[in-house]
């Protein structure tokens, strides 16, 4: 089936507020098994906002529209839904009195407010457990319009509490898996597949796709029961983590900031950070990792030549001949790391994340088990920000792959 998704809001279009909704959307709507044609973003506009609706309709199964459902005059979602399938407006009874409970003794406040009670006339009510806007699912003309608030909160609450089971469909049952890849760019990864002839593969399908977490690779399959469309997801999901090797971090929920947690507390091996240009990056996401506090030992923001001589031992020799930034220097934050916390794995960075500069992209990231040290150098392209969030995974990846390698190592 199809759908589009109509984001209502000036302030979107803006850019005064991150559109956050249409992504979220999307990667449910596909995970439910339909088919994502546009994302649209109208601003508070009842004419175009109308003319959009009526192309959306004409195009699609289901539109899905976000915003526009408070209490104010250029709050117009329900008004302009009404108007373009010819329903009228009618006060829901339950969503009323809901609103008035919750102004309760504050009668100005509910009348101000009592429009978000008013819905096209044959919609089905959606509670707002985290705000004040219900939502509605309307059924016209064999189409589904889901009417969602505008607060991403209030929107992903609504829409995983009550919306999705009534947008699930049975034309076929979907499985699908997303397998997180590690220390490869998007393109190579597409390369390595096609290449393994994986590819353009028709059902199961295979893309890319890049978020906060990383890279991965998803892949989905349409069965007439959902254990075939598993069974054909899981063939493929085996020879892709084969072929990629080291680079494959785990399945689903398993990204590789958690993986390498769970990695680090099911060998029960403790770990301590020395961050300059990651300047604590490395040790905020890993404490992310619930159950972490087991393993997680002490982290150093040594941003500076003073504290790397103070905190760790680092040579001011060393420092004026090879510089802050060079493989000599991220060998002594290493030891000295080590020496300081007598953790099971140290982990090291230094580089320049300075913007126009001509070293700017330069890292060192180094990893120290206590008996070997690896260390690697980087160049990096970006700004500042997307320079240490690079080197940041690199170094959790270059972690991963050295307790992979001493875990085999000790097990053969």
């Amino acid at each position: 089936m199809k759908a589009e998704i109509l984001c209502v809001g000036t302030e979107l279009l803006l850019g005064q507020v991150l559109n956050t909704n249409s992504q979220f959307l999307s990667i449910q709507l596909n995970d439910l098994g339909y088919d994502v044609y546009r994302q649209i973003v109208v601003g508070d506009n009842a004419s175009r906002l109308e003319q959009n609706i009526k192309e959306s309709l004409a195009r699609v199964d289901v539109l899905i529209m976000t915003g526009g459902l408070g209490p104010t005059k250029d709050d117009l979602t329900k008004e302009t839904v009404a108007h373009a399938i010819g329903e009228k407006l009618v006060l829901d009874l339950k969503s009323a009195k809901r609103l008035k409970n919750y102004f309760i003794d504050k009668r100005e406040a509910f009348n101000e407010n009592k429009k978000q009670s008013y819905f096209p006339k044959s919609a089905v009510i959606l509670p707002n457990d985290m705000g004040t806007a219900p939502g509605a699912l309307i059924f016209w003309n064999n189409k589904k319009i889901l009417i969602l608030p505008g607060p991403p909160k209030e929107m992903e609450t609504m829409f995983l509490k009550y919306a999705k089971a009534l947008l699930a469909y049975s034309q076929g049952e979907f499985y699908s898996e997303k397998i997180w890849i590690a220390g490869m760019g998007e393109w190579e990864i597409s390369k390595k597949l096609n290449e393994s002839g994986l590819w353009n593969l028709k059902n199961p399908t295979v893309a890319t796709y890049i978020d906060h977490k990383g890279l991965y690779i998803r892949i989905t399959s349409k069965m007439e029961t959902q254990q075939k469309a598993e069974e054909e997801v899981k063939k493929i999901s085996h020879k892709i983590q084969k072929n990629f090797g080291l680079n494959f971090v785990g399945i689903n929920e398993e990204d590789l900031i958690t993986k390498t947690g769970h990695l680090l507390m099911k060998e029960n091996c403790t770990i301590s950070f020395a961050e300059s240009v990651t300047g604590g990056m490395m040790a905020s996401k890993l404490v992310g990792v619930s159950g972490i506090s087991k393993v997680f030992k002490e982290s150093y923001i040594v941003y500076s030549d003073e504290v790397k001589i103070k905190n760790l031992n680092v040579s001011k020799h060393t420092l004026k001949k090879y510089s802050a930034v060079s493989r000599e220097v991220c060998q002594e934050m290493l030891q000295g790391l080590k020496e300081k916390s007598d953790a099971d794995y140290c982990v090291a960075t230094t580089g320049y994340a300075q913007e126009g500069e001509k070293s700017s992209g330069l890292v060192y990231i180094g990893v120290y088990n206590g008996k070997t040290i690896h260390i690697e150098e980087k160049k990096y392209k970006g700004n500042r920000h997307q320079v240490r969030i690079q080197a940041t995974m690199d170094g959790v990846n270059l972690l991963r792959k050295k307790l992979l390698e001493d875990v085999s190592r000790e097990t053969n």
